[in-house]
């Protein structure tokens, strides 16, 4: 199958929202994206780190995307909090390697990084399995999660 990565352009912002809410709505992990709530987040992905915000075409339609942010760490700059996602009809044919490839590349190039970091749902083989595939690892790290009321009156 042809496509083209390339970067996203500001007007694309809601159809890149519309394939970021299919692909995490029909993944069954749990998150339940709305259209409003995806082109709030795609936006602000786009004002924060439109530089790493790439886009995947195949025959003029917007397939998947990635972005990905930049941390500056003791060692070394460090491509953070990375977004990937494709369509699920377009799936399992290239596009998540592709799209990972573009920002890896452009992310050594310009901000010359050292590390990538990533959170990937445990309890799913998928997309875990896939990202051990590309040479990434499980670390000793444990992501930690609350609900800011919460966490206050735990303090109190």
């Amino acid at each position: 199958m042809e496509f083209k990565i390339r970067p996203l352009k500001k007007e694309e912002i809601p159809a890149v929202a519309s394939v970021y809410t299919k692909s995490f709505n029909q993944a069954g992990i749990g998150e339940e994206w709305t259209q409003e709530k995806a082109e709030e987040f795609m936006t602000w992905w786009f004002k924060h780190q439109p530089d790493l915000f790439f886009v995947a075409v195949h025959k003029e339609k917007l397939v998947g995307g990635i972005v990905a942010g930049i941390k500056p760490w003791w060692d070394g700059q460090h491509l953070v909090d990375l977004e990937l996602f494709v369509h699920p009809d377009f799936q399992k044919e290239g596009i998540g390697k592709e799209l990972v490839k573009t920002i890896l590349q452009e992310a050594i190039r310009k901000y010359e990084i050292v590390e990538f970091e990533g959170l990937a749902d445990k309890t799913h083989e998928f997309p875990l399995s896939w990202y051990k595939k590309t040479g990434m690892e499980e670390t000793s790290l444990v992501h930690i999660s609350g609900k800011p009321k919460k966490i206050l009156e735990s303090l109190s």
